[in-house]
């Protein structure tokens, strides 16, 4: 969010619009949590079972791949970075 929040400020030359932003997602959050009684990001009561009960499945491997790419591609990134700062 804090990257969503500079970019707005960067593009508008203005800070009030991602104030407003971030405002408004307090308040959303806030209604939310009293509406529910938990926060979105709250584990929910029941837990679900762990990779090492039910095997790796294919959100795992996928999320695997992911991860190695963007390592990746970060590594790529710095290397170009590296190469540009000499």
């Amino acid at each position: 969010m804090a990257a969503i929040y500079g970019s707005i400020t960067y593009v508008t030359g203005s800070i009030l619009p991602a104030m407003i932003l971030h405002t408004a997602g307090n308040l959303y959050s806030n209604f939310d949590l009293y509406l529910h009684g938990q926060a979105e990001w709250q584990a929910p009561a029941l837990q679900a079972a762990t990779i090492w009960k039910t095997g790796p499945d294919a959100s795992f491997w996928l999320s695997v791949a992911i991860l190695a790419a963007v390592t990746g591609l970060a590594a790529l990134g710095y290397s170009v970075l590296r190469k540009a700062a000499q």
